[in-house]
């Protein structure tokens, strides 16, 4: 499963690097994948690692002074509201008549 999301930006130039945390948990606890200091706008979470269900996953651009920062939308679950986070559903394979994802 490809994640992607866009550059983050630095009006001081510096270059950041990517958090990407996936989870069952919309609070992201028990993580399946949790990957530090890509320097990519994207990554592959092996389907190996990834039974069918909703996931929950969150990137955090940091600089190397330590400023970090989190995309700005949001996941609201039973009226909590989970910023920065987005989902994907991983679902049956469509060839052996599952909806897919």
């Amino acid at each position: 499963m490809e994640l992607s999301w866009e550059p983050a930006y630095d009006f001081e130039g510096q270059p950041f690097t990517y958090r990407v945390t996936v989870s069952r948990h919309a609070d992201l606890s028990q993580p399946v994948a949790d990957v530090d200091g890509l320097e990519d706008t994207h990554y592959e979470v092996p389907l190996s690692q990834l039974e069918e269900g909703e996931y929950f996953w969150r990137v955090t651009a940091a600089r190397a002074d330590g400023a970090a920062a989190q995309a700005q939308n949001e996941v609201v679950i039973d009226d909590v509201h989970h910023l920065g986070v987005y989902n994907f559903t991983v679902g049956a394979d469509p060839a052996a008549g599952g909806e897919g994802t």
